[in-house]
C-alpha cells in the first residue's frame, strides 16, 4: 500500500515505487535537514521525539506526506500488538505531534524493521535545498514558517510546473 498525501505534486511514475523492492513492513522517506535556516522548527532533532528515536535502530525521522507498507508484513502476530500499543501510547500523549498517523508510523519505524526509501521520492520546500525540490519525484505542498503565504503561494514559487498542472485540472471539471 503507498500513502500519499492528496496535496503533494507527482513528476515521477509512481508504480515505480511499486516495484521498489520492499523487504520490510514500512518504508518512507528521511526528512530533510538540508536546510540550516530551518534548524530550530527541526522538532525531531530535539526533547521528546529524540528520545524517541535514540533507541531504535532506524532512526531517521520520516517525512510522511509518502510512506509504504505491506499489510501481511504487518499482520503477524507480534507486530500488530506493538503497533496498537504505541498507537494507544500516542493518543494520551501530549508531547506527541497531533498527526497521530505520522506519529505511528515514526515510532514503530525501528521497533518494526523500517527501509529508507530514496530521499528523491519525497521532499517538502520547507526542509530542502531548492536544488533538492527540483531533482524530487514528489514535492509535498507544506507550510513554511520563515516564508508567509498559502500552500498554493509557496507551490507557484517552488513547483515550475504548478501552473501547468492547475490548468490540466480545471480542464477535468469544466
Amino acid at each position: 500500500v503507498i500513502y500519499v498525501d492528496a496535496d503533494a505534486v507527482w513528476r515521477h511514475d509512481i508504480g515505480a515505487l511499486y516495484d521498489t523492492p520492499q523487504l520490510h513492513p514500512l518504508a518512507g522517506v528521511p526528512h530533510g535537514t538540508s536546510r540550516d535556516d530551518m534548524a530550530e522548527w527541526r522538532y525531531f532533532e530535539g526533547g521528546w521525539w529524540q528520545d524517541q528515536l535514540e533507541h531504535r535502530a532506524n532512526k531517521d525521522f520520516w517525512i510522511l506526506c509518502m510512506f509504504t507498507f505491506i499489510p501481511s508484513m504487518l499482520r503477524t502476530s507480534d507486530v500488530m500488538p506493538l503497533i496498537r500499543a504505541n498507537y494507544m501510547e500516542l493518543c494520551t500523549h501530549g508531547l506527541s505531534l497531533e498527526g497521530v498517523d505520522q506519529d505511528l508510523v515514526n515510532i514503530v519505524n525501528g521497533d518494526v524493521e523500517g527501509q529508507s526509501l530514496d530521499p528523491r521520492w519525497a521532499t517538502c520546500f520547507t526542509w530542502a535545498t531548492e536544488e533538492e525540490v527540483q531533482r524530487a519525484w514528489m514535492v509535498d505542498t507544506c507550510a513554511d514558517p520563515l516564508v508567509p503565504g498559502t500552500k498554493v503561494e509557496l507551490m507557484e514559487r517552488h513547483v515550475p510546473e504548478w501552473d501547468t498542472l492547475r490548468e490540466t485540472v480545471r480542464g477535468m471539471y469544466r
